[in-house]
């Protein structure tokens, strides 16, 4: 994992994770994706080993353009 996800996960938001389960870094799985493709722009591996191996999604995709809508 990446540095940038290291320094992620040890945000306050993930307080209550950290203490209740301690290793959960060692379950994180990050991808790098684009919501604007087809798929989410995911690999078909990693799209795979998401369906067969992940049942909760942090989900931080953003953009930067400020004018568009909110739909």
């Amino acid at each position: 994992m990446n540095t940038e996800y290291q320094y992620l996960m040890h945000w306050q938001l993930f307080d209550n994770l950290r203490n209740e389960q301690p290793d959960f870094m060692s379950k994180v799985h990050a991808v790098t994706g684009n919501i604007a493709d087809e798929g989410l722009g995911l690999q078909a591996d990693e799209q795979a080993y998401l369906e067969e191996n992940i049942n909760i999604v942090f989900h931080s995709a953003a953009t930067v353009r400020f004018d568009e809508p909110l739909k």
